[in-house]
């Protein structure tokens, strides 16, 4: 069985798989060229693959991607329209991800940007200077509670913040939250919430999901993140939102465009806390992404159902 290694995620990781799967014939498929020679009769793709692939893969029976969101599929009708499976790593970022969530919303809270920048100047910065908020009492607002979703929730829980949400699926009962309803309640959480944090997966129906409009429903001087994908928060209305005071800051780790260009206006925002689509990247994430690819390798090998297959008309 030929399997091709399209990306370079944790690569001694995955010098320790293959020795465990001593059978199945491992290529490097990192370049263009590579690809294109290797995909022709491959059975396995870890990574991602696009629509030139898929017209002359004539073997190709499984797509694992190394991330957990997988909105790439939508721009690969043949894939999408193909009998090939596609898994992806949902969970397996969560924690890390939670993290560097959690993390921006103190940055931004306790008024780290401001104070590092009066460490670079050795000046010691007066108090109020910035005036730093608690977040214990105050209300997190989720729009999309899957497992990463979920695992910021429970941190949120932790700090006693109270956490509710909005979600596409019908969840009965879920953990660390005081309410999830369907997305129709999207404005009412947006509304009560001191902090909205944005986790959807990026399709055509979550595009400028939070633009102008919903940003207007938020609650004066609170916050909004995102860390899923870009394009889901209409850039343009955040950067407006963040000039005109309505929020008292932001925070993302994904952009419309990435990397995001040198001369784009999101820059020059205040308050705003960009970071460079890191928030899924530990130590910790690599060891959990290569187990998901250890434990899917041994459920196909041995012909069970392989764990994580998305929906790929869905895209998530």
């Amino acid at each position: 069985m030929k399997l091709i290694v399209a990306n370079g995620w944790d690569p001694q990781g995955l010098e320790d798989v293959k020795k465990d799967f001593p059978s199945i014939e491992w290529v490097d498929g990192k370049t263009p060229e590579a690809m294109s020679e290797h995909i022709v009769d491959a059975e396995v793709v870890y990574g991602h693959v696009n629509s030139d692939h898929m017209k002359v893969a004539k073997n190709l029976k499984w797509v694992h991607s190394h991330s957990a969101g997988v909105d790439w599929v939508l721009r690969v009708p043949e894939l999408v329209e193909s009998d090939v499976v596609v898994t992806n790593t949902t969970g397996g970022h969560a924690n890390t991800i939670s993290e560097h969530t959690i993390g921006m919303l103190i940055s931004l809270t306790r008024g780290f940007p401001h104070l590092s920048r009066a460490q670079q100047e050795r000046r010691w910065a007066q108090p109020l200077e910035f005036t730093p908020i608690g977040l214990s009492g105050r209300t997190m607002g989720i729009v999309g509670l899957g497992n990463i979703g979920s695992a910021i929730a429970r941190v949120a829980e932790a700090m006693q913040m109270r956490v509710i949400a909005v979600d596409a699926r019908n969840l009965e009962n879920p953990k660390h939250v005081e309410a999830c309803w369907g997305l129709d309640q999207l404005p009412k959480v947006l509304s009560e919430s001191d902090v909205v944090v944005v986790t959807v997966p990026f399709t055509p129906e979550t595009k400028d999901m939070i633009g102008k409009a919903q940003i207007s429903q938020m609650k004066d001087q609170s916050y909004l993140i995102g860390i899923s994908r870009g394009g889901i928060i209409n850039e343009e209305a955040l950067s407006e939102a963040l000039t005109s005071g309505k929020l008292a800051g932001a925070a993302v780790d994904v952009t419309a465009v990435e990397p995001l260009p040198s001369e784009d206006p999101l820059w020059d925002a205040p308050n705003l806390i960009i970071t460079p689509h890191c928030c899924g990247t530990s130590e910790q994430t690599f060891r959990e992404v290569t187990e998901f690819l250890r434990t899917n390798l041994n459920r196909y090998l041995a012909g069970e159902p392989l764990v994580n297959v998305i929906d790929k008309r869905l895209g998530f």
